[in-house]
């Protein structure tokens, strides 16, 4: 059910803005993105912002194959809200409708260069990720703002 949920918000609607910077290299064995339509957001709630980025594969037309996405609680209240990583997430589907969708987390380590750690499909951590990507789907999909262009 969730995956049908996430495939039918992924068809969803453009806007734009999006004042995060998303320049890390992509995670080792993506497609190069050159020609992909990129909608850069912003949304929110009255708990989080999020700053995001949506590319649609010219080959899937209405389908968001890669979602770049940071998010900040606004007044953190819950455990899990204290806790959550302000990292930069990606997801990725990878084979549409064939396969589940790949999560990622860019860490950075004091000294090191930046990389990506694959969140294993079916993890709490996965779970929790596949939960925020729907809710900003929706919030993306909800937003009265229809700022700035897509690329």
């Amino acid at each position: 059910m969730l995956r049908l949920w996430l495939l039918l918000a992924l068809a969803g609607g453009a806007h734009a803005n999006g004042a995060e910077r998303f320049d890390a290299a992509l995670p080792v064995g993506m497609p190069g993105m050159t020609g992909w339509e990129r909608i850069d957001g912003d949304a929110h709630d009255s708990s989080l912002e999020i700053a995001y980025r949506l590319y649609v594969n010219p080959e899937l037309q209405g389908l968001y194959q890669v979602i770049r996405y940071r998010l900040r609680y606004v007044k953190p209240g819950s455990t899990v809200e204290k806790t959550y990583r302000l990292t930069e997430k990606l997801v990725w589907n990878e084979t549409p409708g064939r396969g589940p969708l790949r999560c990622f987390e860019l860490q950075s380590k004091a000294g090191e260069a930046e990389s990506w750690r694959e969140l294993q499909h079916a993890s709490a951590e996965y779970g929790a990720e596949m939960q925020m990507v729907i809710r900003l789907l929706f919030l993306h999909r909800a937003s009265p703002f229809f700022e700035g262009s897509a690329h």
